[in-house]
């Protein structure tokens, strides 16, 4: 059991990083993690309190992970404010700083091992790839007062609709402009893909997307605790 390079993250970060799953239960030893300089270590469904200390202590806990999951069945209707992103128009700071804070929860943020500007980096980079198409098949994005409210981005994975970045600026929220881009995504998924499942991944730290998402009909899939294994005296 070794971890898999992930060559875009090594490339991003200008160091080594991997990915390892771990079986519920089982423990690792520090040896098959050294030629890395940063291993996602990622423990599927349950973990035990032994479990999650041993790996407290050799790792940073970064994220537990859920997956959410809905079986798409009566179309809401999405609105008149909601429009596609196009795909040659430039992205302006607004639609940059909305998409950037969807991330307060995001592990990269959190780790005090990563600098503020790389997970600025990250999100920015993020939102330009979805707003291109490269990493989206789709960005929706509300308008209101003629500024950007809120956007979403969509694209398939798993053969599933995926929701990737779902936010809403602070100053509109409170208006159902999330719940109006989630009408919009399942529209999405159902008429224009032939999807009857839609899934969103977020964070079990972010109790008020959660909320949010199982008031809109989503019930967890799969729960996953992240860990960030950093090699002795590593920096970014």
């Amino acid at each position: 059991m070794k971890p898999e390079q992930l060559v875009w993250d090594s490339n991003f970060f200008n160091c080594k990083v991997g990915c390892l799953i771990i079986k519920q239960g089982d423990l690792i030893s520090d040896d098959i993690l050294t030629d890395f300089d940063l291993v996602y270590l990622i423990i599927e469904n349950e973990i035990s309190p032994a479990q999650k200390k041993y790996f407290r202590d050799k790792a940073f806990f970064a994220d537990e992970k859920l997956t959410y999951q809905k079986k798409i069945k009566t179309l809401i209707n999405c609105g008149n404010n909601i429009f596609s992103w196009p795909v040659d128009k430039e992205i302006n700071d607004e639609l940059r700083q909305i998409g950037m804070a969807s991330g307060e929860f995001s592990r990269f943020k959190i780790d005090p091992s990563i600098p503020k500007e790389k997970f600025v980096e990250l999100y920015t980079t993020w939102i330009i790839n979805s707003a291109t198409r490269t990493i989206a098949e789709e960005l929706y994005f509300f308008e209101e007062d003629n500024q950007i409210a809120g956007l979403i981005t969509l694209c398939i994975k798993n053969n599933k609709a995926n929701i990737g970045i779902l936010s809403v600026h602070e100053k509109f929220r409170g208006k159902h402009i999330a719940s109006q881009l989630v009408n919009t995504a399942e529209y999405w998924a159902k008429n224009l893909k032939g999807f009857d499942l839609i899934q969103v991944v977020t964070q079990a730290a972010n109790s008020a997307a959660c909320r949010f998402y199982e008031k809109c009909g989503f019930t967890i899939q799969k729960r996953e605790y992240v860990f960030h294994w950093w090699k002795k005296n590593q920096e970014l």
